[in-house]
């Protein structure tokens, strides 16, 4: 009898691992993607008449707040072109949008063309966990480091007892005709660059982000465009951030293996994608939303003011 219900015993203990196994395997994880792009140094809301939006202020307080909630990962990440262009005023606004990295770094910063003006000292500096990627930028002066031409992060999923870890490549472009010849930099053919690069980092990643300091074309991506040949000709990548001048909010798009997303202009909005894992680590979905940073969004007060300081001293 004894025998009969130690194997009784065993039996269930194998079917509770088994159903163990499989509610880990069904469990899905999650991590948020927060994106900007074009920036320019707008470290306080707009002047729009219809209601001031964006500022470092809002941003760094809906960030914490989202943070406190949240369960998965986060990342921040940059199209490019986060700072103020040369000029008198240049000086005191990229000083807080620098502390602004410190404080919510930028995992994944894609070197814009307009960044290029402050690439040494950028280098040289510590700006929290911040680090810098340029695929196709390379500088034509001794003097300039060259950044990071990409980056994998290793990411930790937690799934029931077990942890997985997914590899995601980053490699970041710039439209090699941004590029000014007084910047210290010039742009290679990105098509070109990627393909150069593309197997050395798919042997540390599982699929790629592309960060894009390259305007997205109205309507339907033309089969010229850069963004669409390197979607189609690389299944690999599965995001394309793009830049974004003009006050548009352009829905997710797909080209091929990749969902297509765009910053909007001064920080106005701050991007937010959620990519769903499996338990297993296989990526299942993605969706992708703009927060508009609007009155009545939570305010880090440290940054509100540091930009009523700012402000003051440009005036």
């Amino acid at each position: 009898m004894r025998l009969i219900r130690l194997l009784i015993v065993v039996q269930l203990l194998s079917l509770m691992c088994a159903v163990l196994v499989a509610v880990g395997s069904n469990s899905k994880t999650e991590i948020t993607v927060f994106f900007t792009g074009e920036v320019n140094g707008n470290f306080e809301p707009c002047g729009c008449k219809a209601g001031p939006t964006g500022g470092m202020a809002r941003r760094v307080g809906f960030s914490r707040d989202f943070a406190e909630s949240y369960e998965g990962k986060i990342l921040n990440v940059d199209a490019g072109n986060y700072f103020e262009a040369p000029g008198p005023t240049a000086g005191a606004i990229n000083s807080l949008m620098k502390q602004a990295l410190a404080e919510l770094p930028v995992h994944v910063f894609n070197i814009g063309s307009q960044d290029l003006y402050w690439w040494q000292e950028l280098a040289s500096e510590k700006l929290g966990e911040t680090q810098f990627i340029s695929t196709n930028l390379v500088p034509v002066r001794s003097t300039l480091p060259a950044p990071q031409k990409y980056l994998v992060l290793e990411v930790p999923l937690s799934s029931g007892t077990s942890q997985k870890v997914v590899r995601i490549g980053f490699l970041g472009i710039t439209d090699p005709a941004r590029v000014k010849p007084n910047s210290g930099f010039r742009g290679i053919d990105p098509l070109e660059a990627v393909r150069e690069i593309k197997e050395e980092v798919m042997d540390q990643a599982d699929f790629l982000f592309l960060l894009a300091d390259t305007i997205r074309p109205q309507g339907e991506i033309p089969t010229d465009s850069v963004i669409r040949q390197l979607a189609e000709e690389h299944s690999e990548i599965y995001v394309i951030i793009t830049n974004e001048k003009r006050f548009i909010l352009y829905p997710p798009t797909q080209i091929n293996s990749a969902v297509l997303v765009s910053s909007v202009e001064r920080g106005r909005y701050l991007g937010q994608m959620k990519l769903v894992f499996d338990g297993d680590g296989s990526l299942q979905q993605i969706t992708s939303e703009l927060v508009e940073l609007k009155k009545g969004v939570p305010e880090d007060a440290v940054f509100l003011e540091g930009e009523k300081r700012v402000s003051r001293q440009l005036k």
